[in-house]
């Protein structure tokens, strides 16, 4: 998969790439050691531990609605006026991809969430590889002042979106199921 990168934000890609924010063409595994530690690869319930604790699922929702906003505007993420922001959710959303994976992956974890929710329709279209290329232009371009008119697949673009927001419902019910079991 090759990055199509409109000219006016090659210089914001390349220092994203520098200073480790995005990287460019890796493969799943690669990704995942490239993201998480060690620890977070042997327990993904870290990372859907950590991820709700940086906030409720309506806020990350939110979160992800301005974003996507942002993607598609002549304005760049502009929520409580700190772009960083978007930089941090990236960098959550791209860790919690992470763990939905690598559950799916502990085939008895993923045969008890089948039935209750939507995590192993999530990578029936798209693979880890395939989120870390699209979420990185999500990223490029909510981070500039230009228009994704010219970069994104608008199917791809809804088909993320929609898989996004059940990525983050079917943590929830991990991460509430979780929490009751502490109880």
């Amino acid at each position: 998969m090759e990055y199509f990168i409109p000219q006016k934000n090659r210089t914001l890609t390349k220092l994203l790439v520098l200073f480790g924010m995005i990287t460019m063409n890796k493969s799943s595994k690669k990704i995942l050691r490239y993201y998480l530690t060690a620890k977070e690869i042997k327990n993904p319930d870290l990372i859907i531990s950590d991820f709700f604790s940086q906030g409720l699922l309506s806020e990350h929702l939110k979160i992800l609605k301005s974003w996507k906003k942002s993607v598609y505007s002549d304005h760049y993420y502009d929520a409580d006026n700190f772009p960083g922001n978007l930089l941090a959710e990236y960098r959550l959303i791209i860790k919690l991809l992470g763990a939905g994976w690598l559950i799916l992956k502990e085939k008895e974890k993923a045969h008890l969430l089948k039935k209750e929710t939507d995590l192993t329709k999530i990578f029936e279209i798209f693979n880890l590889k395939h989120y870390h290329f699209i979420l990185n232009q999500w990223l490029i371009f909510g981070l500039s002042m230009y228009r994704a008119d010219d970069g994104l697949k608008i199917h791809e673009f809804v088909t993320v979106s929609k898989n996004l927001k059940k990525l983050l419902k079917a943590c929830a019910v991990i991460y509430e199921r979780k929490i009751n079991l502490l109880l």
